[in-house]
């Protein structure tokens, strides 16, 4: 006889939202390793005396922001 049309919905209803979760974690563990970055000082003297870096300064902005796209791509698949 097949699948119900509800059976059928609710299935898929939960395969969008375990996706949903999957992808969300992704974006909120990527997060969280930037705000690692960013709370963590470097040494001033591993920096020229330089006060107040984080390991965050020295990550290329334009590898942040492609990362930052790249999950947020993978969200809307």
């Amino acid at each position: 006889m097949g699948v119900r049309p509800v059976e059928y919905f609710a299935g898929a209803t939960r395969e969008v939202i375990k996706t949903i979760s999957e992808k969300c974690q992704l974006l909120h563990e990527m997060n969280r390793v930037f705000e690692q970055l960013q709370s963590t000082f470097v040494d001033p003297s591993m920096v020229g005396g330089e006060q107040g870096k984080t390991l965050f300064d020295f990550i290329d902005a334009d590898t942040v922001q492609s990362l930052q796209q790249d999950a947020l791509e993978q969200t809307k698949e």
